[in-house]
């Protein structure tokens, strides 16, 4: 189909569908079609280019977050959110002529993974707020089993986990303790 001239059923396609759905599925919606044909016929339809509809850019979803765009990238990829790459012509930093890359995400996918982040605390956070100390809440949750034993690694750093998960634990050793400090009664 290379080079062969768009029917009015493949425009009314891309006319709809263009921003409404990511690259693999508008692809998949006009067979024969590159993405490259797709996007330059998007462009001689006056369709806008950009950021697609129901995603953002990186750079402004870490400002509106309160993230930096380095811990956003992070925290994506941790939950398997795929980074899309646009490419503008233009200047970039007064180098003109070259392109210059934005990275955007599907927003939906964004917010999950920010919600997922929000529920998970560290172990140094969650000692602070609880009242505990680091180091004994880190054996605690090694004891219950919530925390997997990695080499060369220092209490508390850079273990996320659910609060429901840190809770459990420190009731679970709570539970122990007074049950061994308990009155024994004699036969």
């Amino acid at each position: 189909m290379s080079g062969s001239r768009w029917t009015e059923a493949e425009r009314a396609v891309l006319l709809r569908e263009w921003h409404e759905v990511g690259q693999r599925t508008l692809r998949a919606k006009l067979p024969g079609r590159s993405w490259v044909a797709i996007r330059d016929k998007a462009r001689v339809l006056g369709l806008p280019a950009g950021v697609p509809q129901g995603h953002a850019s990186v750079a402004s979803l870490a400002r509106r977050l309160g993230y930096t765009h380095v811990t956003l990238r992070r925290l994506l990829a941790e939950h398997g959110v795929a980074l899309k790459t646009l490419y503008r012509s233009g200047s970039r930093r007064g180098r003109p002529g070259r392109a210059c890359p934005r990275r955007y995400v599907e927003l939906d996918a964004a917010e999950a993974a920010c919600a997922a982040r929000a529920a998970t605390e560290t172990i140094h956070g969650a000692a602070r707020v609880r009242g505990v100390d680091e180091a004994a809440l880190y054996k605690r949750l090694r004891a219950s089993g919530a925390l997997e034993v990695r080499e060369g690694h220092r209490p508390g750093s850079a273990h996320r986990l659910p609060s429901a998960v840190i809770d459990a634990a420190l009731i679970g050793y709570r539970h122990r303790k007074r049950a061994a400090c308990a009155p024994r009664s004699l036969p």
